[in-house]
């Protein structure tokens, strides 16, 4: 179909086409011949097509949207609608047999609500920022433009008058740019639930136990257990203020966190009932239970003088009393141990030393005596040659004198004919210990002698000591005023008295067969007899008591006290014959050297031997177990084992530190880290030497999602062939208008 042109060179329909286009009142779109400006004054007016554009009038498409929160452009100075908007198609996809072209019109959801609550006492005092999702405005270039909801308003609240608590519908709307007519009132339906204006607060109690591994504001109500029976629920008026007194303190628990709304705040009408927690942790009494036990050690020196070692050990446990559950926890006893106790060396003793002791809960305070036995004298007979003839073994404790009595061995050699010539056994010696494991020997050098023919004579011989134990007549003095002669006749038979020697002071060592009682018979040599005697002896002991009392203080503060008691002697006698005192030199005793028991991280001194004589007085001493400097070192290490950071901390071993890692750990846990493992002890006490302990940290990795890539709309003419035609532009014209019903 040709087309006519005009003075301005633009093609339009021939008349005859023209007149067969509807009118603008006809139809919801308009299409004109003018360009830049649309003006339609006359609803009969034709529509008109000029070089492919088709204007369309806007009023009816506004009114259909705009109550659903929707508008069309504004005009230039963006405080009105446009009337029309115009739609391109070329020329050369128009059917000329079939005008129904369906035009793609651009409009603005500018206002969105959603559902609100207000309350029942208040209805007309409503937040317009709790129902608008969004708002906006259209600048003159049709850009839209954010808009405060405070320009909304409650276009119809009919539902609302006398309502009660319950749902409702209302029209939510604004003007457009500020222009209030009704073609620019955009509206939206909102639903609005009417409340009371109350609040109703519940308090959980939360059983945490134990004082939890994370920062108080992480915690949740599933970290422990909620005390169902304790929950606390009050209502009230909104703006009201509340107090409430928490639970748990008077019931065994400690308050470890609570949300600040538990205990205090205002309700807030007309919402949700608001839920607050209290985290409570169990109050925890430190207990300790220990067994104590000593041992008495009582070395019986040699001398008759004891040194006594008092030890005192203990074991311990320590414990917690929860007072929430009433129950009581317990550590494994510590171990411990009474120290073995080397015996002080006497020379020429055998002694057995102490051994140590574990102590158990069945350990009893116990006693124990140690006995120091005395070695042997051997004494060996031998002639004026060097030969040895026999010997004799002498046992006993020491101080005691060498027995002189006569036995087996010297009545033999009496009988023999010998006699002592020599003896290297002092007068009134003594069994005395020597080191080393060989008995002490003494020789007595012995002889044989032709005995001298005498008459029935009984002499009585004052033998010392050194003469003993082999006897002749010549061993000792006769004591001339005491000899007793016997006159007896043939073939008497005699018996005799002997002097009362007891009386004055002696006492019998041996006494020949024939000085009691015999036979004379005549004709035969003298008969001569001996009645040997000793000097009757008390034996005289005097002795010097030195003390040295040494207190020890163990790293734990308790005491032991350790009593070492050296015994200076001087040993005599008393003869009952002369009347006097025989004495001998003073000894001289040791007080021993006494080393304390080592124990690890700790320094103490050794009490060295000391030798006292007669004159030596009581002395005490202290030994204090001075700690050793002792390290901690603190290492934060991450999960591939690198050191993040270390504390070294320095203190004296037993001592007391004070480090808390919470405060590192949670600048780690900003960083993104999480505690793994804390290996630091909760006895905060430095151990002897060097202490490790670790820190574990995983560091959480952000896993960063594929991005989507923002699509842009565009709208794109599409070109339409010969072949697609109307069917296309129903369908797509069908799916634009079900839009706003």
């Amino acid at each position: 179909m040709a087309l006519s042109r005009t003075e301005d060179d633009d093609e339009v329909f021939s008349e005859d086409v023209q007149a067969i286009m509807p009118t603008l009142g006809e139809v919801p779109y308009a299409i004109s011949n003018f360009n830049d400006e649309v003006s339609f004054e006359i609803d009969g007016d034709n529509v008109m097509w000029q070089g492919g554009q088709y204007f369309f009038k806007l009023a009816a498409i506004q009114s259909a949207i705009q109550e659903k929160g929707f508008s069309v452009d504004v005009d230039k100075t963006g405080r009105k609608l446009m009337r029309a908007a115009a739609f391109m198609v070329q020329p050369t996809y128009l059917d000329f047999e079939n005008f129904d072209f369906i035009p793609y019109i651009v409009i603005h959801q500018l206002l969105i609500t959603k559902s609100f609550t207000l309350k029942a006492e208040a209805k007309d005092d409503w937040n317009s920022f709790g129902g608008i999702e969004k708002v906006c405005g259209l600048s003159s270039t049709n850009e839209e433009l954010p808009v405060s909801p405070e320009q909304t308003f409650i276009v119809d609240d009919s539902e609302l008058v006398d309502a009660t608590p319950g749902d409702y519908n209302v029209i939510i709307g604004y003007f457009l740019n500020g222009s209030e007519g009704n073609d620019m009132l955009i509206t939206s339906p909102a639903k609005v639930r009417m409340v009371e204006n109350k609040q109703t607060i519940n308090v959980y109690y939360v059983d945490l136990v134990d004082v939890p591994n994370k920062v108080k504001g992480d915690l949740q109500p599933s970290d422990g257990k909620i005390l169902e029976n304790q929950t606390q629920t009050f209502t009230g008026q909104g703006d009201e203020e509340y107090h409430n007194q928490l639970w748990g303190e008077e019931n065994g628990f400690e308050i470890y966190e609570y949300e600040q709304g538990a205990k205090s705040g205002a309700y807030v009408g007309g919402q949700p009932t608001k839920d607050y927690y209290v985290y409570l942790i169990h109050k925890i009494e430190k207990i300790a239970e220990d067994h104590q036990v000593t041992r008495t050690i009582t070395f019986n020196m040699p001398d008759g003088s004891k040194q006594i070692i008092k030890q005192i050990g203990k074991i311990q446990r320590l414990g917690i009393t929860d007072k929430t559950a009433n129950e009581q926890t317990w550590s494994d006893w510590s171990k411990a141990t009474l120290p073995a106790v080397t015996a002080p060396h006497v020379p020429g003793y055998t002694v057995k030393n102490v051994d140590a002791e574990p102590i158990s809960l069945t350990s009893k305070d116990s006693n124990i005596n140690v006995i120091y036995h005395p070695k042997q004298v051997k004494i060996k007979y031998v002639d004026e040659a060097g030969n040895e003839i026999d010997e004799q073994i002498i046992s006993g404790l020491a101080g005691d004198l060498i027995s002189h009595k006569p036995t087996v061995e010297t009545d033999r050699l009496a009988d023999e004919g010998y006699v002592i010539v020599d003896n290297e056994l002092p007068q009134n010696a003594r069994l005395m210990a020597e080191d080393g494991e060989q008995e002490k020997e003494y020789k007595i050098i012995i002889s044989k002698q032709n005995s001298q023919v005498q008459q029935i004579t009984v002499f009585y011989v004052d033998v010392p000591d050194d003469r003993l134990p082999i006897v002749k007549p010549s061993s000792g003095r006769i004591i001339d005023n005491r000899t007793q002669r016997l006159n007896v006749t043939e073939g008497q038979t005699y018996n005799n008295k002997l002097w009362d020697f007891e009386s004055a002071g002696y006492e019998l060592f041996k006494a020949d067969k024939g000085a009691l009682k015999g036979k004379y018979f005549a004709g035969s040599p003298e008969q001569q007899y001996y009645v040997y005697l000793t000097h009757q002896t008390t034996p005289l002991k005097k002795e010097h008591h030195v003390t040295r009392t040494i207190q020890i203080t163990m790293p734990d503060q308790t005491q032991q006290l350790v009593t070492q008691e050296a015994i200076v002697t001087r040993f005599g006698v008393h003869d009952e014959v002369l009347g006097s005192d025989i004495w001998q030199e003073w000894s001289k005793e040791v007080l021993p050297e006494y080393i304390p028991t080592p124990i690890d991280g700790y320094d103490t001194l050794t009490i060295p031997a000391e030798q006292v004589d007669e004159n030596a007085s009581d002395r005490s001493e202290k030994i204090v177990y001075t700690p050793q400097t002792a390290k901690i070192q603190v290492k934060f290490i991450d999960q591939t084992g690198t050191e993040l950071v270390s504390k070294e901390l320095i203190g004296k071993t037993g001592e007391e530190f004070d480090y808390d890692p919470t405060s590192q750990i949670k600048s780690f846990e900003a960083e993104g880290y999480v505690l793994d493992k804390n290996t630091v002890p909760a006895d905060h006490h430095f151990l002897a030497g060097t202490q490790t302990y670790v820190i574990n940290l995983k560091k959480l990795v952000a896993v960063t999602p594929h991005d989507n890539s923002e699509t842009e709309s565009t709208i794109e003419q599409i070109k339409s062939t010969d072949d697609e035609k109307t069917e296309n532009k129903k369908g797509i014209f069908a799916a634009f208008k079900g839009y706003f019903k």
